[in-house]
């Protein structure tokens, strides 16, 4: 986890290069999309690189992130050229709770809830 804030911390607002940035979430993404992984390293991934990286990024590439149709919030399914980063959240959001909701259903909330609140922090 300190190793993951050191890297995020690394990075000034609008410093890094939108390539860089678009690399890092696209592998934060995937391994937070993805049930393989254990929720405590997906959990780490989200609040110590991917969130302090969309914190400190330009608006102009924040736009892109959001927008953009290659970047997906699970790792395993192919992306959705119907659909950005935010249409995935909102989505997530939008789906009713389970009888039983897991552990699972609560991490994929947080995901959604937090890159919408990154996108509405950004454009204020």
């Amino acid at each position: 986890m300190k190793s993951l804030q050191h890297l995020a911390a690394s990075v000034d607002a609008g410093g890094i290069d939108e390539a860089s940035l678009f690399a890092c979430l696209r592998y934060a993404l995937s391994i937070c999309g993805s049930d393989r992984q254990p929720l405590p390293t997906r959990q780490a991934l989200l609040e110590g690189l991917m969130l302090p990286l969309l914190r400190r990024a330009s608006p102009n590439s924040l736009l892109r992130v959001f927008t953009t149709n290659n970047l997906m919030p699970f790792g395993r399914k192919p992306p959705d050229i119907e659909h950005s980063l935010l249409d995935h959240a909102l989505t997530l959001l939008r789906k009713p709770a389970p009888a039983a909701a897991s552990a699972e259903y609560y991490f994929e909330r947080t995901l959604a809830m937090n890159l919408i609140e990154q996108v509405c922090i950004s454009f204020i």
